[in-house]
């Protein structure tokens, strides 16, 4: 005959495997689940100086993830090379806050900075330059499907066209 085990002990046991089982189950229904993915962002950027436009890039990046470009002067790209780094630093009264570092051969040498960034709406920042008239870094930032998105692009296009003369 076997050993006899009381009522309340098989219950409690039960219910422990239950509750062992029930946990690991939900872990593992955990393992394959993807962690979301958030919305590609649009960077656009501008280096400006007293003559014009350096260069103006527009790049995809990722909310709260580091964006590295590199750029070539539109003027004069066989001379002129220029770097921008973005790093996130998290988010302070709904803006997205980053550090900046920007370098632009013969103009500026690694100039970096915080700046906050309200979700599509372009932020100016002026920045010390070897040159006179100094250099001016233009900052947008904004989900790919922000509404006003397009529309800033295309303003931003308009703005950043050489007159025709």
């Amino acid at each position: 005959m076997g050993t006899y085990i009381p009522r309340r002990s098989r219950r409690l046991a039960t219910l422990g495997f239950v509750v062992l089982c029930g946990a690991a189950l939900l872990a593992y229904s955990r393992l394959g689940t993807a962690r979301p993915v958030s919305e590609p962002m649009v960077f656009a950027l501008s280096v400006q100086d007293g003559d014009g436009v350096l260069a103006s890039p527009v790049v995809l990046g990722a909310a709260g993830q580091k964006v590295n470009v590199r750029m070539m002067c539109e003027q004069d790209p066989a001379t002129e090379r220029m770097h921008l780094t973005l790093n996130p630093l998290g988010a302070e009264d709904g803006q997205m806050l980053y550090s900046y570092e920007l370098s632009v051969a013969g103009r500026v040498e690694a100039e970096h900075g915080t700046v906050k960034l309200a979700m599509g709406h372009e932020r100016r920042i002026r920045i010390r330059s070897n040159t006179p008239g100094g250099v001016t870094l233009s900052l947008y930032a904004a989900p790919i499907r922000h509404p006003g998105v397009e529309r800033y692009l295309q303003l931003r296009k308009a703005r950043l066209t050489p007159a025709s003369s």
